[in-house]
């Protein structure tokens, strides 16, 4: 379109007149333009007063905008008017609405968003700027969670961020024991607010580690952009890497199960960790998970501190972001690669960085789609390969970001493939010459990956309170204006769990005892997960102010509190009778991030010893404190693995 033509389509335009109608005067209201035109006629004669309806003021409205030919203005007079009348207050009735959403959603959202003005309101700039007070308090609030401290070395580290779900939270509330002997008032005194941070040590100081575990994991240089040239792997002598490798297939792969243990030991057969790096940093990530279980001589010190080191050589080779490569897809070796890397330190910070590119790379490829397995250029055992790897992403996601307290990366609604296949390794296509036996499970006996699949489907629930107990506002998904809607999706939670227990498979009657010995690991690594999620669902109201409802009495707050202290309580001894046990008879841990479950058990009952009142029940202060006792005694077992 040349310039002059878009000149005259801008002036025609501008020019837009309406056309007298006249259909209020002629038979069946259709007026005389549409007649002599031969159109249909898309004016219905004059609304009456009670026509007026918003409904019917829509209708209007899409008439006269989209009318063709153009929209015929009735020539009563009086017709006219009322409907311009109706249609201002059509208009004033929208702000209204409008206003009062906008107010609304300020409320929902705890002074996070302010009341927009609106041309309804005459002092609405006034109200605007009226609440400065509460948001100057808020901003003070944010701005004093940020900060800058000097190190040692002189250099500056901003803090870190520890939502009200990390243990960072928790460990902060025992420091405040010793100004608190009870949890009524904790978390009220303004005294003890204004306190200065200093007296508490900073989350960066807490996050540190001993001086001696400084020395042994000192920070690896792959969370920093090289340029150097690659440098080659160094791995272990052939026998130890079967050796650590069957230690890997038999202390981590049964809680943690994303490889296939006969496609890997083919290629360890075929010494292909020495031609494929890709493959060769897997191999080199599973010599160095499987040294933490490991008894053989060249990797295990009775010196728990000298074992604490064992597999850092390797460990310390794999740099998954060192070589990064946004344009390049991810592989199914780097993959897991990137997994065993997060297992060897778990809940280490740089992990939450790692977590986050991983999951990028295979949201990028799109393997978080069920039609992605639809495809035919992966084989069949592959895909069951990314969709194992991807499922540990998610629950990595879930409690990564619980322990850190922040949000995470993905939710339910991100992805929607299946859940693993239940089916052992021995029974996948590569591994049966009959096609129609393939990924087919024998009735009878029990697969080794049930209890992952189990626990998958108990962090589909906690993923849901992480959404809403500890979400930063009111959820959009939760309707209404109750302001105990907390309690209730607490309730709501409370019955998934049960049902979840209640379909918890048993796997009891097995004849090997190596059978038992891993479906034993697998219960201690599930139920300590169930009675760490309880922990972590009610520790927000074990108080009066950290989530009950602001409308309740002080009576009922405290007693809400006791019954969310009281599930506290039994789950924390739960768990620690739990491992207690387990520990006895196993030296190596069920799952890597054990001490965590252990940590927050132990301090839940130091909770109840200092603060008895809240809880209504004869306390038993001495069992208590044995529990806490056990938990420092379950530490030094698995010590060093």
């Amino acid at each position: 379109m040349n310039p002059p033509e878009a000149s005259k389509d801008v002036e025609s335009v501008a020019l837009v007149t309406f056309v007298v109608c006249d259909s209020v005067n002629m038979p069946q209201f259709v007026c005389s333009n549409c007649i002599s035109s031969n159109v249909e006629c898309t004016h219905r004669g004059t609304m009456t007063k009670d026509e007026y309806s918003p409904i019917s003021m829509q209708s209007l409205v899409e008439e006269i905008l989209t009318s063709s030919p153009r929209y015929c203005v009735p020539d009563s007079k009086e017709v006219v008017q009322q409907m311009i009348i109706d249609l201002a207050t059509y208009s004033r009735n929208l702000e209204n609405r409008i206003s009062t959403l906008v107010k609304k959603l300020s409320a929902m959202n705890s002074q996070v968003l302010v009341d927009a003005p609106t041309l309804t309101d005459e002092n609405a700039e006034s109200e605007y700027y009226s609440d400065d007070n509460n948001s100057i308090r808020w901003l003070s609030g944010f701005m004093s969670n940020i900060s800058i401290q000097r190190e040692d070395d002189g250099r500056k580290k901003k803090k870190r961020f520890f939502g009200n779900s990390s243990t960072m939270a928790l460990l902060k509330s025992i420091w405040r024991l010793p100004d608190q002997p009870s949890l009524e008032g904790y978390g009220t005194d303004k005294e003890s607010e204004s306190e200065s941070e200093s007296e508490y040590p900073s989350d960066v100081e807490t996050i540190a580690t001993t001086p001696e575990c400084s020395k042994i994991y000192p920070v690896p240089s792959q969370i920093k952009i090289h340029t150097e040239p690659l440098l080659d792997f160094i791995f272990p002598t052939h026998d130890l890497i079967l050796s650590l490798s069957r230690t890997y297939f038999d202390y981590v792969q049964i809680t943690v199960p994303f490889l296939h243990r006969p496609t890997f030991e083919r290629g360890l057969s075929e010494r292909l960790y020495l031609t494929n790096r890709e493959f060769g940093a897997l191999v080199l990530s599973v010599c160095a998970c499987g040294a933490r279980g490991s008894s053989d001589p060249r990797v295990y010190s009775e010196d728990p501190k000298k074992n604490a080191k064992a597999g850092y050589e390797w460990y310390t080779q794999i740099e998954p972001m060192r070589d990064w490569n946004c344009l390049k897809p991810i592989s199914l070796f780097e993959l897991q690669t990137n997994i065993n890397y997060m297992l060897f330190i778990p809940l280490w910070l740089p992990n939450w960085s790692i977590l986050a590119h991983t999951i990028r790379a295979v949201q990028e490829l799109g393997i978080h789609r069920k039609r992605w397995y639809t495809q035919n250029c992966h084989s069949e055992a592959e895909k069951e390969l990314w969709k194992r790897a991807f499922w540990l992403l998610v629950a990595f996601d879930i409690y990564l970001g619980d322990y850190l307290g922040r949000p995470g990366l993905m939710v339910p609604e991100d992805h929607d493939l299946d859940l693993p296949i239940d089916c052992d390794d021995e029974y996948w296509p590569s591994e049966q010459s009959d096609p129609s036996k393939a990924f087919k499970q024998p009735e009878g006996k029990p697969s080794l990956l049930s209890q992952f699949i189990t626990r998958l489907k108990l962090f589909t629930i906690f993923k849901y309170s992480q959404r809403t107990i500890y979400a930063a506002r009111r959820p959009q998904f939760i309707m209404g204006s109750d302001e105990d809607w907390r309690q209730k999706v607490i309730a709501q939670i409370d019955s998934s769990l049960n049902s979840w227990v209640e379909k918890i498979p048993s796997h009891q009657d097995q004849l090997s005892k190596d059978r038992k010995r891993i479906f034993a690991t697998q219960a201690a690594a599930l139920y300590s997960m169930y009675y760490f999620f309880q922990i972590q669902l009610h520790r927000p109201f074990i108080t009066k102010t950290s989530g009950a409802s602001t409308t309740a009495t002080g009576e009922s707050s405290s007693a809400n509190a006791s019954v969310h202290m009281a599930i506290c309580v039994n789950a924390a001894r739960s768990c620690i009778h739990l491992l207690d046990v387990y520990s006895q008879k196993y030296k190596t841990p069920p799952i890597p991030h054990i001490y965590v479950r252990l940590f927050s058990s132990a301090v839940i009952l130091v909770l109840n010893i200092s603060s008895g009142k809240l809880t209504g029940l004869s306390r038993n202060s001495t069992t208590d404190r044995e529990s806490v006792y056990k938990c420092i005694e379950i530490l030094r077992r698995f010590e060093g693995r």
